[in-house]
This record gives C-alpha cells, sequence and structure tokens, in this order.
C-alpha cells in the first residue's frame, strides 16, 4: 500500500479546539451577524476598531488573533 492510499483511507478527524470567534458569532442576532458582515465587506475596513467595539461592548470572549484567523479562515476576509 502506497503512503496515498494510507492517507486516502485514514480517518480524517479536525484538530484544535473551535473556533471561539464562530461560536460568538452564531450567539448573534441574525440583525447584528448583518451588521458584522457589512462591516467586514467594506473596503479597507478597521480591524482593530472592530476587536474594540466586540470585545467592550459585545462581549466577544477572545483576543485579536481568534478574530483574525476567523476574518482570514471563514469569511474570506483579512
Amino acid at each position: 500500500m502506497s503512503l496515498k492510499d494510507d492517507l486516502a483511507s485514514a480517518p480524517r478527524k479536525k484538530s484544535g479546539p473551535r473556533c471561539a470567534t464562530c461560536d460568538w458569532f452564531a450567539a448573534l442576532s441574525d440583525a447584528d451577524k448583518a451588521a458584522f458582515d457589512e462591516y467586514i465587506s467594506e473596503e479597507g475596513f478597521n480591524r482593530a476598531q472592530l476587536y474594540r467595539v466586540i470585545s467592550e461592548k459585545w462581549g466577544f470572549p477572545s483576543c485579536d488573533s481568534s478574530l483574525k484567523y476567523h476574518l482570514v479562515n471563514h469569511h474570506g476576509s483579512r
């Protein structure tokens, strides 16, 4: 059996913890999700400002790097 065969037959479990930003985002109302999506879709949005607002006023439980990871990997943004 080749390495390719072994890798193809191996179970594909996700590693690492769940995305804290996804969990936080999922708990928002539809209107707040839309506002978040609208803000990050704007050209040149300010991620530092977004982080300050959501962490100080909206109960975002994680760090800026978690937000950045989420934006890049789950929203296709920067």
